[in-house]
């Protein structure tokens, strides 16, 4: 049985999610898959291994243009209200000083003014 690298599966994978219509979501699928494919192959020729890996490369390499989602998406005023939430929810908790500064007591003069009692 052939043992195929990680770059060669990576590669296969690739080369079957784009022919999918690149759907987001069934990675652990399609790395299965390619795995599989590759175990299950015979022995090829080296230069044809090599061809098909090298036109794999060179698709790969090549940017693709972003094709619609196969669902329906949200409304445009209820995405936009998604993505604000998001960034509202990770961005850093830093707290907010909108009061003024306090100022310190002035020297010599004692800060409560009544006598203490026990």
């Amino acid at each position: 049985m052939n043992n195929p690298t990680h770059e060669e599966i990576a590669l296969k994978a690739y080369s079957i999610w784009q022919e999918r219509g690149s759907i987001h979501g069934t990675d652990t699928e399609i790395w299965l898959e390619a795995e599989r494919s590759l175990s299950e192959q015979t022995a090829e020729p080296t230069t044809k291994a090599a061809a098909v890996t090298e036109r794999i490369k060179a698709e790969a390499s090549t940017p693709t243009t972003i094709k619609a989602p196969a669902t329906a998406t949200l409304p445009d005023k209820q995405a936009a209200t998604a993505e604000m939430q998001k960034a509202a929810a990770r961005a850093p908790q830093v707290p907010h000083h909108t009061g003024p500064a306090a100022k310190p007591a002035p020297p010599g003069k004692p800060i409560w003014d009544k006598a203490h009692s026990a």
